[in-house]
């Protein structure tokens, strides 16, 4: 990510209330992100989420097939520009 996305990703996490930016200890010139109360909870309702939804899908199509759904999803991950979320900014092949 640019610095000015990730500046404009933590401006809108924090006018939603999901960050608090504080002032370093250490240097003056730095302005620390920290995830507050409301921003673990939306991190672990995420997790919930997500544990569930692996769960289910394991119900239905049987562990060893979910397993190959989440590494398949987790190499198209890999191969994806940055523009994508978990996306690492090389180009597929």
């Amino acid at each position: 990510m640019t610095p000015q996305a990730t500046l404009k990703l933590v401006d809108l996490m924090t006018e939603a209330g999901y960050v608090d930016r504080t002032d370093s200890p250490e240097d003056r010139r730095v302005r620390l992100v920290v995830v507050n109360d409301r921003g673990r909870e939306a991190l672990a309702t995420a997790q919930a989420f997500h544990d569930r939804f692996e769960s289910d899908l394991a119900t239905s199509i049987g562990g060893e097939a979910a397993a190959g759904v989440r590494r398949g999803l987790e190499l198209l991950a890999a191969r994806t520009p940055v523009a994508v979320p978990g996306g690492n900014g090389r180009p597929p092949r």
